[in-house]
């Protein structure tokens, strides 16, 4: 879900982050969580304002991962 009046400014501001699942692994990424407060993935919450929630990464019904072809 995105909130349209909170794509503003602070997307300009890069802030260097941790990868989930390999902290040693720094990039550089534009977020602002209030423009997409929560993410769903099959009907089931999978992030609020950034925060992952318990079940993603360790649950069915989260999503898979796809592989290179």
């Amino acid at each position: 879900m995105i909130q349209p009046q909170s794509l503003n400014e602070k997307l300009d501001e890069a802030v260097e982050e941790g990868l989930p699942g390999l902290p040693e692994f720094k990039r550089w990424v534009r977020r602002n969580d209030e423009a997409v407060p929560y993410v769903w993935i099959n009907g089931r919450l999978a992030s609020h304002l950034g925060k992952r929630c318990a079940a993603l990464g360790r649950e069915k019904g989260l999503g898979q991962v796809l592989k290179a072809k």
